[in-house]
Order: C-alpha cells, then sequence, then structure tokens
C-alpha cells in the first residue's frame, strides 16, 4: 500500500507528455468512480502511466490549500514561515483522524491554531476541548 502511494506521488513530478491524466465530471454523479475506472483501466492495460483523480489521497488537500495560502501570504506580504508546519500538523490529523482537538488558552492568537481548529472541525468533525490553564 505505502509503495502504491510513493509512485502515485512520482507520478505526480514526471514530465507531463509521459502520463495521462483523467479528468471529467465528479460533482453530483453517483456512480463517477467506475467512470474514470473503466478509461484508466484501458490506458493502464495499454502500457500508459496513468493519474487518475479518485485514486488521489484526499490527504493532499492540505498541501493544496497551504500553497494557495502561501503564495496569497506572500503577495500581502506576510510571514510563512510557520505554513510548513501546519501543513505537517494537518496531514498527520487527517493520517490519524482525530475526533478531538484540544486548543491551549492562546489559540485565538495564532493563525496556524485557527486554521488547525478549522480543519479538524469542519473537516474532520472532531469536537473542540479548551484547555482553561497550561
Amino acid at each position: 500500500m505505502k509503495n502504491r502511494k510513493n509512485n502515485k506521488l512520482k507520478l505526480l513530478f514526471e514530465k507531463p507528455d509521459k502520463v495521462y491524466y483523467v479528468s471529467g465530471k465528479i460533482t453530483g454523479l453517483d456512480d463517477y468512480i467506475s467512470s474514470f475506472a473503466n478509461p484508466t483501466k484501458v490506458l493502464r492495460d495499454k502500457g500508459h502511466k496513468v493519474i487518475n483523480p479518485v485514486e488521489l489521497d484526499h490527504q493532499l488537500f492540505p498541501i493544496c490549500i497551504f500553497a494557495v495560502l502561501w503564495l496569497f501570504f506572500k503577495i500581502i506580504r506576510v510571514d510563512t514561515s510557520w505554513l510548513p508546519y501546519i501543513i505537517r500538523d494537518v496531514i498527520v490529523m487527517y493520517q490519524k483522524r482525530i475526533t478531538k482537538i484540544a486548543m491551549l488558552p492562546n489559540w485565538n492568537d495564532s493563525t496556524g491554531a485557527k486554521i488547525e481548529r478549522l480543519i479538524a472541525v469542519e473537516k474532520l468533525g472532531a469536537k473542540v476541548e479548551l484547555i482553561k490553564e497550561v
């Protein structure tokens, strides 16, 4: 399983002319998985390398979100030194499927903590626990 994920990540960095990316409508379709699976299989059976977005690990979403945030913050000239740590932390939150997030008293003073809380609550359905004293 780990090797399969590594292969998918390697595909993302290969030259575009060597890899197929299957693109089509997903939102609102009940059977989008098979509509992507069939052409993916045909192309792979012909020996092509294929990226099927349905097969991609959803844990890449935080990386994409933070890449956009990083660009935004760079444009408005805000310190982004904390961003790599947030990316790592959010990926771990997804991997561990957290169910609770414990917020320190100073969480509201931290952009990173606000992002972590938002993702934990909105995307992972975690419950918030406020820590009163440290």
